[in-house]
């Protein structure tokens, strides 16, 4: 399958010399080479997989927001309204997500 033998190769490990023998498979494995910073990117849990992969232009490093911006001292989420007054701005949907994965990540903590 060549799908199994792009992300074998992902890692900088030996790729099987019969995959890059064929020509439609080198320029399937070439054209991975190119486009792959692309496509894997490092995103934060809370952001949407499917928005980040769908706009991957779209999508800024410096407009993410971190943990460390969205909790306060006793290392509670914010509410919606202090982030807003800090300067964060978000529909109450995308905070709904935020804040169920915070509660996953402080279950699993303890």
């Amino acid at each position: 399958c060549w799908d199994g033998m792009l992300s074998f190769g992902m890692g900088g490990t030996k790729i099987q010399g019969y995959f890059r023998r064929h020509y439609i498979r080198e320029a399937l494995f070439l054209n991975w080479q190119k486009i792959k910073k692309q496509c894997y990117l490092k995103i934060p849990t809370w952001v949407s997989t499917i928005e980040a992969f769908s706009y991957p232009m779209i999508y800024k490093r410096e407009q993410t927001v971190r943990y460390s911006e969205i909790l306060n001292e006793k290392g509670e989420l914010k509410t919606m309204q202090a982030m807003t007054e800090q300067g964060i701005y978000m529909k109450w949907f995308a905070y709904f997500q935020i804040q169920s994965r915070f509660d996953k990540d402080s279950k699993a903590e303890g």
